[in-house]
């Protein structure tokens, strides 16, 4: 009888053959029986199939959806489809050093509890006194892993409650283009169990030349994920979720802070930074430009504004403490833009 494995590493692909091939080759130099590799092919035009139809290790697993389910579906499926307790993320365009597997394994396993979790990405080196860091169930977990708009490839989930989530079978059944729903999944794992944050040199991220040799397959410029309206789309749905997390009214206000900052400067300073990089605009097929100081106050009028408007668990006294408390950080960071 076959043993169930401990991780499932579950990779997305489109149109990456080259890539995925040495990326699932590199893991398989694993030589443990306690993981799987996992591809979920999203219909590829290129060679993908065949060369990966080459692999004959046991531990690998080929998948091909019948259609097309977008960029940001197929990475959520493909999630699903693990054997392992629990089901670990990586994009085809990453990179996942087989040499810590071993201890992602030990480290996921030393609670019983912890149900989701990351790994920090881009780690050089590893620091023997915080390579894991647990956190509690409830606020804990939501302050510290959901929310963040954070790059998927790293995360894990214990494979059980993540298919069992009501929120990832609606997710499928409504297929709304919303690209950070691993953070909303991860905001209802916290209120399942703990969660952990690894910080292990295991997953690398594409470096920006190589992102600008390749297209995003998920992206453009009419849906780019850093622009402030799809950001102001983003807090939108930040906000619902949280709404409906069993949490008292002070943690609910102290995570909408957070969360208002957060989206802030990702819809002002962070859209500044992303129009500068060539690497970036290339990448997503859109124009570099300069945002100058006063469309960043702009930009922060829409934001504060929209915030004011929008219908939350909060009164008109507490929406206006969060917006003056960021708004004097705010101030600062674009008086040292302009020095």
């Amino acid at each position: 009888m076959d043993l169930i494995p401990i991780i499932s590493i579950c990779i997305p692909t489109y149109n990456r053959c080259e890539k995925v091939y040495k990326l699932v080759n590199d893991i398989l130099l694993y030589e443990g029986e306690d993981i799987e590799v996992v591809v979920l092919d999203n219909c590829s035009t290129d060679n993908t199939k065949s060369l990966l139809n080459k692999i004959t290790d046991k531990r690998f697993s080929f998948f091909q959806n019948q259609e097309n389910i977008g960029g940001i579906l197929n990475p959520l499926k493909a999630i699903s489809l693990g054997s392992g307790k629990f089901a670990v993320l990586c994009l085809d365009k990453d990179y996942l050093d087989f040499r810590s597997i071993k201890k992602i394994i030990d480290n996921v396993t030393i609670d019983s509890e912890i149900v989701f979790g990351r790994c920090d990405l881009n780690i050089q080196n590893e620091n023997l006194l915080s390579s894991s860091i647990i956190y509690k169930k409830g606020y804990d977990s939501i302050i510290n892993m959901a929310y963040l708009s954070s790059h998927p490839s790293g995360m894990f989930y214990k494979t059980a409650e993540y298919r069992n989530l009501e929120l990832v079978k609606n997710i499928f059944v409504q297929q709304k283009p919303f690209p950070f729903y691993p953070d909303l999944i991860n905001a209802e794992m916290a209120m399942i169990g703990k969660s952990q944050l690894l910080k292990l040199p295991s997953f690398f991220t594409e470096s920006k030349d190589e992102a600008s040799k390749s297209p995003s397959f998920t992206y453009d410029i009419n849906n780019v994920y850093f622009s402030p309206a799809k950001r102001i789309l983003e807090f939108d749905a930040y906000i619902e979720s949280v709404e409906k997390l069993r949490i008292s009214s002070y943690e609910l206000a102290k995570i909408i802070f957070t969360i208002y900052g957060r989206g802030l400067m990702f819809s002002t300073f962070i859209y500044k930074i992303m129009l500068d990089d060539d690497d970036v605009c290339i990448h997503n097929k859109i124009s570099k430009r300069k945002v100058k100081f006063f469309e960043l106050w702009k930009l922060n009028l829409h934001f504060s504004t929209h915030f004011f408007k929008k219908k939350i668990k909060l009164n008109f006294l507490q929406k206006g403490v969060i917006v003056l408390c960021w708004n004097v950080k705010f101030f600062v960071k674009s008086i040292f833009t302009l020095l």
